[in-house]
C-alpha cells in the first residue's frame, strides 16, 4: 500500500471518529494506520458506539421524502394563500409592508 493510499484510508477513518467523537475511535484509527505501515492485517474500526449506522440508500430515501413534503406544504400553502383572496375580498385591500 503506498503513501498516499494509507493517507486517504487513514482519513477516511478519521471523517467517521469525527461525527462519533469517541476515544475509541480514535484509538482504533491509529490502530489500523499502525497496521498499513507494518503490513499487519487491518482491523475493523471500532468506533464505540452501539447499534447499526443508517445507510446512504436510506439517508437518500428520507431526504427524498423531506423534500417532496416540503415541496407539498409550499404547494398547498400557495393555493389556501391566493384562495383566500377569492373567498375574503378584503385581505388584497391590506398594505404589505
Amino acid at each position: 500500500m503506498s503513501e498516499e493510499e494509507r493517507d486517504k484510508a487513514y482519513e477516511d477513518d478519521a471523517k467517521i471518529c469525527r461525527v462519533v467523537k469517541t476515544r475509541e475511535c480514535w484509538a482504533s484509527a491509529a490502530d489500523r494506520d499502525a497496521a498499513r505501515v507494518s503490513g499487519r492485517p487491518i482491523p475493523p474500526l471500532q468506533t464505540g458506539v452501539k447499534g447499526n449506522w443508517p445507510t446512504s440508500d436510506s439517508v437518500s430515501h428520507d431526504a427524498a421524502a423531506a423534500a417532496g413534503g416540503a415541496t407539498a406544504a409550499t404547494v398547498l400553502y400557495w393555493i389556501i394563500s391566493e384562495g383566500s383572496r377569492i373567498l375574503f375580498p378584503p385581505r388584497n385591500l391590506v398594505p404589505v409592508p
